[in-house]
């Protein structure tokens, strides 16, 4: 099937119920306070469409917003969040704490189990994070230095420009065996059912979204995009796919990376999730792109 839009892969983030954040604040009326921000068993994804319930941010927004609502010492802020545009790079956030009292500002955001979401999953430098800019009374704002985590969409995003394709491929598996020895020269078939595989070719991608030495590299940035980020290339999105075990395994290939709702779950096979040079082919020089082209398998 032909898709001219630009796709993106989500590995999940697997989730059990606790307090994975603490915000601190102060109201020159009330003093310093502090709040924990529980999230909700469950399965989340760094997807952009922060409307729905799968999605991280929006998971902790309506979390921050409850603990605040139930924290009888704060006066109610009001969280949200939103993606910035950042030249042509997709994936970076906005934060927003819109303030509940005349008086009150925020101190920053502190990560509190960092194995499972750190700030950079969230596109931050750094697990305590303060405000990229505030007024106080007002509101306060956190905006991203990186792509949000466990994302992959290959750059550069222009409108309109025919990226990528995918196709199904179902195949059946049929296995030869020899039933006995006396009769050696007469194989049965073993029906063992159809597996598909899903072939993904993207187009003149990047060279700094998917190689690290290219994203440390200023020469080869995309427009807008962090130099050495973390989350950015497809090798170190492939890494964190290659070690993932369990249900973090199973990754969400979306044709559309603005249609979060449809997507195909897929499981990765050698030789590319092994080596980020399998699977790829340098298509331009000046400027340097490669094309990318992997089988996966449907789950």
């Amino acid at each position: 099937m032909a898709n001219a839009t630009t796709p993106m892969f989500c590995l999940p983030y697997v989730i059990t119920s606790g307090d994975y954040f603490t915000i601190h604040l102060t109201d020159s009326s009330t003093g310093t306070h502090s709040v924990d921000v529980p999230l909700v068993a469950g399965t989340y994804y760094n997807n952009r469409d922060f409307t729905r319930s799968d999605n991280l941010l929006k998971h902790f927004v309506d979390q921050a917003n409850l603990a605040e609502t139930e924290d009888e010492d704060l006066d109610e802020g009001t969280w949200s969040v939103t993606e910035y545009a950042s030249g042509n790079m997709k994936g970076m956030i906005t934060l927003t704490r819109t303030a509940g009292h005349a008086n009150d500002n925020v101190n920053n955001i502190t990560f509190t189990q960092t194995t499972v979401i750190a700030g950079q999953d969230f596109g931050f430098t750094s697990n305590v994070v303060t405000p990229t800019s505030e007024v106080v009374g007002t509101s306060a704002t956190w905006s991203s230095s990186y792509v949000t985590g466990r994302q992959w969409i290959p750059h550069p995003v222009y409108p309109g420009t025919f990226l990528a394709h995918h196709e199904a491929m179902p195949r059946d598996f049929i296995v030869s065996i020899d039933p006995t020895v006396t009769a050696a020269t007469q194989l049965t078939q073993d029906y063992y059912g159809t597996k598909t595989f899903r072939r993904i070719h993207i187009m003149t991608v990047n060279a700094a979204s998917m190689l690290d030495q290219f994203a440390g590299d200023s020469d080869f940035l995309e427009s807008g995009q962090t130099v050495s980020d973390p989350n950015v290339t497809w090798d170190s999105f492939r890494r964190t796919w290659r070690d993932a075990s369990g249900d973090l395994k199973t990754c969400r290939f979306h044709p559309d990376m603005d249609t979060a709702a449809t997507y195909h779950e897929v499981l990765p096979m050698m030789p590319w999730i092994a080596s980020p040079h399998d699977g790829m082919t340098v298509a331009f020089e000046a400027p340097y792109r490669f094309d990318f082209d992997i089988e996966a398998l449907d789950v």
